[in-house]
């Protein structure tokens, strides 16, 4: 199971105006920071090399490659069959930016060579460290409750049922 991506809104803020900034071309970019949690972007620079330079000149930085970015000018934000053969050697997590809409939307893949899985995205790290630490969602624990209620009213007419009549 992939984790959630963790994006801060002021780096998700950073992201659209980037994506929205480059129109009308596409941009993509590295998303850097720690495990699934994205602490900066960087676009890439199309003059500088190919993609493992630029991720090679990245880390000799101290920073680590989480993941690319991707903006969609007339697409969803999922990735087009043509960029999941492209992108299957990276094993990486890819953001696609769609800006068909006047509302940006974004989606996160991860991509490998065997399988394309959406990762959830997560704007709040409380409620990131909540929902890995839980064992049950919220509607998980409604729904026990609700069997827990029900079962509890079931015994009670059951018995009152079972009771004998009175003398």
């Amino acid at each position: 199971m992939v984790q959630q991506l963790y994006l801060p809104p002021n780096i998700y803020d950073t992201l659209i105006t980037t994506c929205v900034d480059a129109q009308p071309d596409e941009v993509c970019g590295f998303l850097i920071g720690d495990v699934m949690s994205v602490s900066a972007i960087q676009p890439m620079d199309q003059d500088n090399g190919s993609l493992l330079h630029q991720v090679s000149q990245i880390q000799t930085t101290g920073l680590t490659v989480i993941g690319l970015f991707h903006s969609r000018l007339t697409a969803p934000p999922i990735p087009a069959p043509s960029q999941i053969n492209e992108l299957t050697h990276l094993n990486l997590c890819h953001l696609f930016v769609s800006l068909k809409t006047d509302r940006p939307s974004v989606g996160a893949w991860y991509i490998t060579d065997e399988t394309v899985e959406h990762v959830p995205i997560s704007f709040d790290l409380e409620r990131l460290d909540t929902a890995s630490s839980s064992t049950w969602t919220q509607n998980q624990n409604i729904a026990m409750i609700l069997f827990t209620v029900v079962s509890i009213i079931g015994l009670i007419i059951l018995s009152i049922i079972l009771l004998p009549p009175a003398p």
